[in-house]
């Protein structure tokens, strides 16, 4: 069984990869960390994971954001 530390470092990871692939491009760091921390509580509550270019992880953030 995985524990909560490392399955946050796994959405860490995932996070300084998306924002290093951003490099000299504009971004919107707060839908950034958003995602981030929504994904990382799914994966803790659920055991699954969005890939944060999921279009319908978009979705449920600008759901939770409405």
């Amino acid at each position: 069984m995985r524990t909560m530390e490392s399955m946050t470092h796994e959405d860490i990871g995932e996070l300084i990869a998306k924002l290093k692939e951003s490099i000299g491009k504009a971004i919107n760091p707060s839908r950034s960390f958003s995602m981030a921390v929504l994904n990382s509580l799914w994966h803790i509550m659920a055991g699954e994971r969005f890939c944060l270019d999921d279009s319908r992880f978009d979705s449920v953030l600008d759901s939770l954001k409405e």
